[in-house]
């Protein structure tokens, strides 16, 4: 179907008036580049307490227990619950000494243990602050 060159202006006139969409797609490294330019520092604080815990932890404990989050001084940890959490809460002052001169960034001021939801039994669900 051909159109007159009336209807084709006739056409044209009929949605000038709609504004056509803007490009707004922007290249997935720039806004990557960004994020990381804005939240850089946290990722480099939560890494260093990673590595600090890699180095403080015996390696039978460690394969029990693993850092959940880290949230106004403190520090969530999933342990397996009976013996692994009772040995971690042994430990919670001499790795909060150890924390606070390794990373003194994050600021640990408490280490709160969670009982691995896996390994949870009935009633085990509490919490354990130090």
């Amino acid at each position: 179907m051909r159109f007159t060159k009336d209807e084709n202006q006739f056409l044209k006139g009929a949605v000038g008036w709609q504004r056509r969409p803007r490009k707004t797609t922007v290249g997935l490294g720039g806004e990557v580049a960004a994020y990381l330019k804005r939240r850089g520092s946290e990722f480099e604080k939560n890494a260093s307490l990673m590595d600090v815990w890699v180095e403080a932890m015996p390696p039978m404990l460690a394969a029990r227990c693993r850092p959940e989050s880290l949230q106004s001084g403190t520090l969530r940890v999933q342990v397996d619950p009976g013996p692994w959490m009772h040995e971690l809460r042994m430990m919670t002052n001499e790795l909060l000494d150890y924390f606070q001169e390794h990373c003194p960034r994050n600021r640990v001021r408490k280490i709160v243990l969670i009982p691995r939801q896996e390994h949870n039994q009935e009633g085990e669900n509490e919490r354990t602050e130090v």
